[in-house]
Formats: C-alpha cells, sequence, structure tokens
C-alpha cells in the first residue's frame, strides 16, 4: 500500500452495515471512497465532463486500491449511482508477534491474531519497534470482507487510561505506595484507623478491630490492635502506646488486564503500559481462583486486582471491563 494512505483519514462505518452502500456519482469527492472494478479505493483523482449531446455530464475518476495500492480508473455519468464500500479504522494495542501475525487487543479487552503483519517497510517498523519494548498502537482498516494493518504509533496516556477502565468488586480501599518507596513507614499509634494498614508480627495486615485504653498512672493511653494478614488472612493482635510508631507497610494495588491462564494457574497479565509478565500466580483452590478460571474459559473480559506488599503479591479482586 502507498505510503501516502497511511496518514488520511478514512470515513467510519458501523460494524453491523452492509459492505457498500450507494451514492450518486456527482456527490463522490476527491480523497473519499469508491468501488472501482469491485475494489474499495481511495479517490486520488477526480474530473467532469461537460455536458454531452444527451445531456449528461460524466465523471472521470482515478483511485487506489487501499489494500494493494493497484490503480484502477472509471467513468460514470454524473447522475448515476456507483458503491462506496464502508470502511472502518480502528486502533488496537499491540500485545505480541507470532508466525507473522499480530496480536491486537481493542478498547473493550478483547484479543485477536488474525491481522497478518505488513510485507512492507511498515511492517518492518512494527517488528523494529516492537522489539525495542515500544508500546504501540496499530491502525487497521477493514473493508469488503479484508483487512490491512495501515499505520503504527506510540500509544498515548490517553489509550492507556482507556484501556483501563474499569471498576474492582471489592469493596476494600488500600493505600497506595509509590514504587520507589521504602516497604514500611513509621506511623504513630493514636494516628492509625480501622480499615488501614500496619505491620502486626512483622506481617502487613488490614486493621479490622481497635480500641483506646485510657491513660494509666503513667499517664499513657494504650491502643489494641487487631489486624488480618493480607496475603493469608490470619489474624494478629498487638497493643501499643497511644504515642509510640508502628510500622505501617506501603501497600500497592493495580489493576492488569488479563491476557491468559496457564494450566498451572499462572496468569499472563498486562498493566496500562502494555507490560506483560507470568508471575502472579492464583489459588486454583479458592472461590476467586476458580471463577477467575471459568470467565476466562468462557472468553469474558475481565481485570484482576493486585495488591502488594513487603515484596509479597496476591490477586484480591476481579471484574469485567465496563463497555463503552
Amino acid at each position: 500500500m502507498a505510503d501516502a494512505d497511511v496518514d488520511d483519514d478514512f470515513t467510519t462505518g458501523d460494524a453491523g452495515s452492509s459492505e457498500t452502500y450507494p451514492q450518486q456519482c456527482s456527490a463522490l469527492r476527491k480523497n473519499g471512497h469508491v468501488c472501482i472494478k469491485n475494489r474499495p479505493c481511495k479517490i486520488v483523482e477526480m474530473s467532469t465532463s461537460k455536458t454531452g449531446k444527451h445531456g449528461h455530464a460524466k465523471v472521470h475518476m482515478v483511485g487506489i486500491d487501499i489494500f494493494t495500492g493497484k490503480k484502477y480508473e472509471d467513468i460514470c455519468p454524473s447522475t448515476h449511482n456507483m458503491n462506496v464500500p464502508n470502511v472502518i479504522r480502528k486502533d488496537f494495542t499491540l500485545l505480541d508477534i507470532n508466525d507473522g501475525f499480530l496480536s491486537l487487543m481493542d478498547d473493550n479487552g478483547e484479543t485477536r491474531e488474525d491481522v497478518k503483519v505488513p510485507d512492507n517497510d511498515l511492517g518492518k517498523e512494527i517488528k523494529d519497534r516492537f522489539e525495542k519494548d515500544e508500546q504501540l498502537l496499530i491502525t487497521v482498516i477493514k473493508a469488503m470482507g479484508e483487512e490491512l494493518a495501515i499505520a503504527i504509533k506510540t500509544q498515548t496516556k490517553a489509550h492507556k487510561e482507556a484501556a483501563a477502565t474499569i471498576v474492582i468488586n471489592d469493596e476494600e480501599e488500600f493505600e497506595h505506595g509509590d514504587a520507589g518507596a521504602s516497604s514500611t513507614y513509621p506511623e504513630q499509634c493514636s494516628s492509625l484507623r480501622k480499615g488501614g494498614h500496619v505491620l502486626l508480627k512483622n506481617r502487613p495486615c488490614k486493621i479490622v478491630e481497635m480500641s483506646t485504653s485510657a491513660p494509666g498512672k503513667h499517664g499513657h493511653a494504650k491502643v489494641h490492635l487487631i489486624g488480618l494478614d493480607l496475603f493469608t488472612g490470619k489474624k494478629y493482635e498487638d497493643i501499643c502506646p497511644a504515642h509510640h510508631n508502628m510500622d505501617v507497610p506501603n501497600v500497592k494495588r493495580l489493576e492488569y488486564q488479563i491476557v491468559n491462564v496457564s494450566r498451572d494457574g499462572y496468569l499472563t497479565i498486562m498493566d496500562d503500559k502494555g507490560q506483560l509478565r507470568s508471575d502472579i500466580k492464583i489459588e486454583e483452590d479458592d472461590d476467586l481462583g476458580k471463577e477467575i478460571k471459568v470467565k476466562f474459559e468462557k472468553d469474558e473480559d475481565f481485570m484482576v486486582s493486585v495488591i502488594s506488599a513487603m515484596d509479597e503479591e496476591k490477586v484480591i479482586a476481579m471484574k469485567a471491563i465496563k463497555q463503552p
């Protein structure tokens, strides 16, 4: 396909519409589309002759096949109709390249692997930039039962955010630690709150109960804490003078797009930057692990929420991606 076609704006048709629709020849315009010799073409030249002795002007069109780049020409009375192809243009996130085919994901999280790598300079550029770990969007056009990757661009922040527009099926709100932060930070015991986090017996816990005693004979109140381990669910307790510090774990919560679930329970997941990882394992004997496998086997599109603290990680929630 000619390089000039890559940056053109294409008419967007509805997915459920007919492959073509009729339009009067006089209404066609340069850079629009038309079917010439039953091929979907972009109009690159057109001219209209003066009205002839039969009273009808004629339109001469030159078009370039949007898939092959081949040139076609036709002449049509200006009052007659010609077929115009419904041309759909859509951007996909590039996930992988396998055996000459692109692994692509759309804004709804649906993946496909049936679009070939173009056999031209664009195809070479796609491969080169993918090997450099660039986050890429591939533009694919579709018309009359054919599809072709026609453009490549760097994935923008807006696309990344759109790919992660979800709501997690979990009512708990976790604190978000910075990636470069320490695994813990000190906080005065009197400032801790139920629903927050604390380190008990050197384990990262969510505080489920807490109470403060009246000041004793030494003038210091004490705080009684009960917490549940974020990863094991085990209960821990501790008592701390209200004015003392306790360590609080930095707890991060991130959402990932599910790409694959292996037989041994490892998830292949993608973050909002398009980075893939396959080192998170689900517990297949618990309810959440079973639900993840069932939904994946049904080809449902969903996200998982992963918490990390003190070098441990765990999948804690899942929910379907919001449809636009």
